[in-house]
């Protein structure tokens, strides 16, 4: 045993719990019979491994990925969806019930580490990657002129794309405000379909919100593809669950979230439209040149 493995398993007497994995709802992240050490206190975060007690049956613990955190507790799925029974079943978890984040694998032998959130999820607004996109607004400072006809191609194309997941990001949090709302509504004037009926219009509502103006942008209809899309955020906010049971939540629970959503849908708006304003600089560059003789369109073939 390492050292690191024999601080962690004291650390566990005082701190933290060991739990062994039971079934097959988190493979191939952990296989069954692994044993975990739990750290009590963490926070539980989108994409933790956490251990919480089956509201089931409390005696039984479950050890499942955090899908969502919630106003009304935390959204927890398994990995392998279909051997798992989750929060699709059982619903959220008080946050106060989670046992704490999984850390650490300290056996089998050859399986031992440190345990993380899923991989391969950067630093996200909902479907796009931040970092990326302050880069795109703020590589030029907005002086597109000393950009070569491939700069501004390519810097449009990648823009372009960019924009699709945001808009993308943006219908879903409007539909959810919509949804949201709707029930907040329904409760205080008895008028208009409820949220759980706006659930089953989601499909619609998220359509008709399909709106790309401006030049160079991209068709209205074009969607980001589905292994873009991250909601974690939004999720975070409201996930399909708990939009599933907000006729379980009271008044001032529901306005929270619509306080949230709001805030969330006015933070991707924003960001959207300083990359509308950024391609429509690039799109008035490229036509100012092609105008002007400055290029041609030989020079898209050479």
């Amino acid at each position: 045993m390492t050292v690191a493995v024999g601080a962690l398993l004291a650390l566990a007497s005082r701190f933290a719990v060991r739990v062994v994995v039971a079934g097959d709802s988190m493979r191939p992240a952990l296989e069954p019979g692994e044993r975990l050490v739990v750290l009590r206190g963490l926070r539980p975060r989108v994409g933790d491994v956490v251990a919480a007690p089956d509201p089931r049956c409390p005696g039984r613990i479950v050890v499942k990925r955090v899908a969502a955190v919630g106003p009304d507790g935390v959204e927890l799925a398994g990995d392998h969806p279909a051997a798992s029974t989750d929060s699709r079943t059982f619903g959220p978890v008080e946050r106060r019930r989670v046992l704490g984040r999984a850390v650490w694998r300290y056996a089998p032998a050859g399986r031992t580490g440190r345990l993380g959130p899923a991989p391969g999820r950067p630093a996200t607004l909902g479907a796009v990657d931040r970092d990326k996109l302050q880069r795109l607004l703020a590589d030029d400072d907005g002086d597109v002129s000393a950009l070569s006809m491939e700069e501004l191609r390519s810097r449009r194309a990648e823009c372009q794309t960019v924009e699709v997941s945001l808009s993308y990001q943006r219908r879903m949090a409007q539909g959810r405000l919509d949804i949201v709302a709707a029930e907040r509504r329904h409760r205080a004037t008895g008028e208009g379909p409820d949220g759980a009926t706006l659930v089953e219009q989601l499909p619609g509502i998220l359509a008709d919100r399909i709106t790309a103006p401006g030049s160079g942008r991209l068709p209205r209809l074009m969607a980001p593809e589905a292994a873009e899309v991250d909601t974690d955020e939004l999720d975070a906010i409201v996930g399909p669950i708990l939009l599933g049971t907000l006729g379980e939540l009271d008044d001032a629970a529901l306005e929270v979230l619509v306080e949230r959503l709001s805030a969330y849908e006015a933070e991707v708006s924003s960001r959207r439209r300083e990359l509308h304003d950024h391609i429509d600089a690039l799109q008035a560059e490229i036509t100012r040149r092609y105008r002007t003789g400055e290029a041609t369109v030989d020079s898209l073939f050479s």
